[in-house]
């Protein structure tokens, strides 16, 4: 009976001692990753090789179909023009019409009348080859446009440069982390995560708004020509943040070599 007992309990402590070793590999195997988090941003200067505006008219008259025609032939032959010059039909887009009656009314407030109307639209205009804009804005004027707008330059394929602003922003945030990580005595030894934070778009560079006023008014002299409006694209930058963490190793301690005995 108490050799019985005996190896029950010899087989008890055997099948505890297989069970707590697992548990131990266990804790081993999920202890916390040592990491480093840092950030990085790539930058990269484009010349624009596109540039979008837009171009408005407006009419006024004390009925609507003179105030209407008249805004329809102006955008006709700003749209007429465009095409000759070279710009594809679906670069050319009304972006918005416009009909306002202008009410009158009596001392009191209350409606007597519609007055006049007024009609305006708005065409917008993208065109694929910069040498062509201030000669298209100079043209659109002189074709009955009352104001342009919203003049900026862009860059019509970003995806090249794109990729590259993204290997810059990687090597930039790994740089950040070789120099925490000499500075922790340790060694990067690979990457754990990467997170894109910002949109890889293009910044437009937005050329302000053109003044119609300014423009030298038209007459019926032959002889009369005006110069192109003077348009600078200049450059145009794309930008890409990333957010990365990395995975990090302490150095090991290098041990002195011993001196020889004597």
């Amino acid at each position: 009976m108490i050799r019985s007992l005996r190896i029950a309990a010899v087989a008890v402590l055997t099948s505890l001692t297989l069970i707590a070793s697992p548990l131990v590999s266990a804790q081993e195997m999920y202890e916390p990753q040592r990491t480093i988090s840092t950030s990085g941003t790539g930058i990269v200067t484009v010349e624009p090789d596109m540039a979008t505006f837009s171009v408005g008219m407006e009419a006024r008259d004390e009925t609507l179909k003179p105030a209407q025609d008249e805004v329809t032939n102006e955008a006709n032959a700003i749209t007429a023009a465009l095409l000759e010059a070279g710009i594809d039909q679906k670069d050319i887009v009304t972006s918005s019409y416009q009909v306002t009656p202008e009410n009158k009314y009596d001392r009191n407030g209350n409606f007597v009348s519609i007055e006049s109307y007024v009609v305006r639209m708005t065409i917008s205009i993208t065109v694929r080859d910069i040498d062509l804009v201030g000669e298209l804005l100079d043209q659109t004027v002189t074709l009955g446009a009352d104001y342009v707008s919203s003049i900026s330059f862009g860059v019509s394929d970003p995806s090249p440069h794109i990729q590259e602003a993204r290997k810059l922003a990687i090597a930039d945030a790994r740089q950040k982390a070789e120099d925490y990580a000499f500075g922790s005595d340790a060694t990067i030894t690979g990457l754990f995560s990467l997170y894109e934070s910002s949109s890889p778009q293009p910044t437009a560079k937005d050329g302000g708004t053109y003044d119609t006023a300014e423009a030298a008014p038209m007459t019926a002299a032959a002889d009369m020509v005006s110069n192109p409006v003077d348009v600078s694209a200049g450059t145009t930058r794309i930008t890409v943040r990333v957010e990365t963490t990395w995975t990090i190793e302490p150095n090991g301690t290098i041990q002195p070599e011993s001196t020889p005995a004597n």
